[in-house]
């Protein structure tokens, strides 16, 4: 990648240097990387809540909020994300680039002793500090199920995926929260942080050799412990015998449907910039088919739009819908599902979506977070191209491209929350 500068550290750990004079601030990220599984999730989840809150040298969260004050305000955070079947555990800091510093504040000196003290030297977990956020997580777990959206897309993604790590909430469990203590916590931490390969990302104009010696010495000594059961699960599937129907009852105004579908393609796939393109024609944009049609001509759903993860071949629409119009509305969603792979849209819709996707991947230049998690995404997917180099995949999808990926998809489930009567 011609943006990206990959520097060894210690026993094949990664530096991974995104060199831009765009921003006045700078990035240092670390990504830990974890197969979803139920015995972990939820300690993940927690790990990453409470390791905000202090370390050894930082006993207080006040001692923590003192310190990124001191230093230009500073913002550290650490959270949890989802790819496919893993579980990203991730500690970021954003700060000041000393460029635009008068005074002589060592800024990245201190950022990395902070950075570092807080990941690779906690000693033990505030027992006050771990109750509070073992509560703070059963509030964020029990909150999905508020969020009726996303709470069926969840329920949608659980019933596909019954039997694979992405069926798996990245929040976590009530169950498995009750079990844990904090001393059983640390013991995990201790596992995790100090035994798991790693990704460290820079984003921004710093001085690049200090960051890799602080992070040699860190890692001098550092024990990657035994990664099992680590790959993911088989991506393609087998081809789907009967589509699944549920459908759920609760207190909601609005129904949700939700459809299912998988797209065997590839992540590291060249397939991969045509999906890319298709779902913004189909329902991933203003311009797509769904809203234009669905929604607004046809007036069947609030809302509309289908969504992928790169990394799983699943793909979801999700829709708000009147319960009396499912069938007429389910109809129409897969009627424009079946126009792309008729090849029947225009070249006007074809190069709309285009530009669409293009703007999309364009904005992620525009954030120091947003341009890491593009090239870790890359990272992910053994792919190496640059925004502009993708940009330009984006350009060559063709008509025959879409049509291609269109005759790919298969319905697996169809999930609608409704009102109970």
């Amino acid at each position: 990648m011609s943006d990206l500068t990959q520097i060894n550290l210690n026993n094949n750990l990664r530096l991974n240097y995104i060199d831009t004079t765009k921003f006045k601030t700078n990035r240092i990220s670390l990504y830990f990387k974890r197969k979803l599984s139920k015995n972990e999730a939820t300690k993940n989840a927690l790990l990453a809540m409470i390791m905000e809150r202090s370390s050894t040298k930082y006993p207080k969260t006040e001692d923590i909020s003192k310190f990124l004050q001191q230093n230009y305000g500073a913002n550290f955070t650490a959270f949890i994300k989802k790819k496919g079947d893993y579980q990203l555990l991730v500690f970021s800091i954003d700060f000041i680039s000393e460029n635009f510093v008068k005074d002589k504040t060592p800024i990245l000196e201190n950022i990395l002793d902070f950075f570092t003290d807080i990941i690779f030297n906690q000693q033990q977990f505030n027992q006050e500090y771990f109750e509070q956020e073992k509560n703070n997580l059963k509030l964020k777990i029990l909150s999905q199920q508020n969020d009726k959206k996303s709470y069926a897309k969840m329920r949608c993604i659980e019933e596909m995926c019954k039997n694979e790590a992405y069926g798996i909430n990245e929040l976590g469990y009530l169950e498995e929260l009750q079990q844990i203590s904090s001393e059983s916590l640390f013991d995990h931490y201790r596992n995790v942080i100090l035994h798991v390969p790693f990704e460290l990302f820079v984003v921004g104009q710093c001085n690049i050799q200090n960051i890799t010696k602080k992070f040699e010495c860190i890692t001098e000594d550092y024990v990657i412990g035994a990664m099992e059961n680590q790959e993911p699960d088989k991506y393609l599937s087998s081809g789907i015998k009967e589509v699944k129907n549920v459908v759920e009852e609760d207190k909601v105004v609005q129904a949700k449907l939700v459809i299912g579908c998988r797209i065997n393609i590839e992540p590291n796939s060249e397939d991969y910039f045509k999906l890319v393109v298709y779902n913004t024609l189909f329902g991933g944009g203003p311009y797509s088919k769904l809203f234009n049609n669905v929604r607004e001509k046809l007036s069947l759903a609030y809302y509309v739009f289908s969504m992928f993860d790169r990394f799983k071949n699943v793909m979801t629409i999700n829709a708000g819908i009147e319960s009396k119009k499912f069938k007429t509305a389910y109809e129409e969603i897969l009627k424009q599902r079946d126009s792309i792979a008729k090849n029947q849209f225009s070249d006007t819709e074809l190069s709309s979506a285009q530009m669409t996707a293009i703007t999309s991947i364009n904005t992620q230049a525009d954030s120091p977070s947003l341009l890491e998690d593009f090239y870790y995404s890359a990272l992910m997917a053994n792919r190496n191209e640059n925004i502009q180099q993708f940009i330009n995949k984006l350009n060559q999808v063709s008509r025959e491209n879409v049509v291609e990926v269109a005759n790919k998809m298969q319905l697996d489930v169809v999930y609608l929350l409704k009102e109970k009567n």
